[in-house]
């Protein structure tokens, strides 16, 4: 597996202003989204009056893929997997919120 590139948004950065981070490789990459400062963020996104950017990270390959990670509040995630060079794409949305009224039998 190629290594990725990948970039950072804070809730304080304009809708194109990213942080370049260079480099990793995929359990480096997993480690970045850990310890990204999610809480910070999304509590920054919330109180901003001046209209905040949605904290996110993207990484790129060199094999056109593209998997771009983002939240709103500290339960919920949005990942959206690009495949360019097959024309795919796909959106998830992960929730850590696991109270027993929000559990479904399926």
């Amino acid at each position: 597996m190629p290594p990725f590139t990948y970039k950072i948004q804070y809730a304080e950065n304009f809708s194109d202003e990213f942080f370049q981070k260079g480099t990793i490789d995929k359990d480096k990459g997993l480690e970045e989204f850990q310890l990204f400062p999610w809480g910070k963020e999304i509590d920054e996104y919330v109180r901003s009056s001046n209209d905040p950017t949605i904290p996110k990270i993207i990484f790129n390959s060199d094999d056109n893929i593209q998997l771009i990670i983002e939240a709103v509040n500290n339960k919920d995630f949005s990942m959206e997997y690009s495949n360019f060079s097959s024309q795919k794409y796909s959106d998830f949305y992960i929730s850590n919120d696991f109270e027993k009224k929000n559990l479904a039998p399926e």
